[in-house]
């Protein structure tokens, strides 16, 4: 018997996206692709100052509308996940303005 591993092949189906930077960051596609763990692996294959190139792959199954199902629930999620970038960056001033005017009023340091 060999002690080396044994590699398991199944059939997998590998759908090639490719982004616009202008429309998308590199975070916004990672948790886009965290969000579909459960239904396939998101791999950013290649970054270019243009453009993100990512493969959605997934088992093979007896369903004919795998690869609609798939694209449609990453571009959901990819849309979700760069809209919430855009309101972090467009609310950063407040939301520290809040937090330090929240502080303000505490006396976590002891003055003299």
């Amino acid at each position: 018997m060999s002690s080396g591993s044994t590699a398991v092949h199944r059939p997998v189906l590998r759908l090639c996206l490719t982004l616009p930077r202008a429309a998308y960051t590199v975070s916004a596609v990672q948790n886009a692709g965290y969000r579909l763990a459960t239904l396939c692996t998101v791999a950013v294959d290649a970054v270019t100052p243009e453009s993100i190139e990512v493969a959605l792959l997934a088992p093979v199954e007896t369903s004919d509308d795998l690869e609609y199902r798939l694209t449609a629930e990453f571009y959901r999620h990819l849309t979700d996940e760069q809209l919430r970038e855009r309101i972090r960056e467009e609310t950063q001033g407040i939301r520290e303005l809040i937090l330090a005017h929240a502080f303000s009023r505490t006396d976590l340091v002891r003055r003299e």
